[in-house]
């Protein structure tokens, strides 16, 4: 084999293990890392299997700064209220929105704020307080459940 074929091939299973890893390296302050998750498509009509067989793929073209894992928890669960227009008190469509402010408060030293982040993590859980969410007894599949708690503990 010439260097260059085994360079292409090298390549080749570089991309197919990172693939089948499917999972991105989130860091709460910059959303993905060198924006690994944006941009990124699955191939074959969004199969749920990578190349590896058996990691999770984008299927999205822009995950808005989020990694692409937190971004389909969101909007898989949380978007159809958490929008612009939405039931909800507060939009959940990009990395910024996680990062405001509660309610767009300022904290004070009289009332402390928490990020938005915050009271997602805390709502998401089993057995959390009223609201848990998402709303209407429909409780949140724990894969989804696990993926936003990975992304939190970053």
């Amino acid at each position: 084999m010439t260097p260059r074929g085994l360079a292409v091939l090298v390549a080749c299973f570089g991309l197919a293990a990172l693939a089948s890893l499917g999972s991105c390296d989130a860091d709460l302050e910059s959303g993905c890392r060198d924006d690994i998750c944006s941009g990124t498509t699955s191939v074959g009509g969004g199969s749920a299997t990578g190349a590896g067989g058996g990691g999770f793929v984008c299927e999205y073209e822009d995950t808005k700064g989020l990694p692409c894992e937190v971004y389909d928890a969101l909007e898989k669960n949380c978007q159809t209220c958490h929008r612009v227009g939405g039931q909800g008190p507060f939009p959940l469509l990009t990395y910024e929105d996680t990062q405001d402010w509660l309610y767009g408060r300022e904290p004070t030293e009289q009332l402390p704020n928490v990020r938005t982040w915050v009271r997602m993590q805390r709502q998401i859980q089993p057995g959390a307080p009223i609201p848990a969410m998402p709303l209407n007894a429909n409780p949140m599949p724990q894969v989804f459940i696990d993926r936003l708690n990975a992304w939190f503990a970053t």
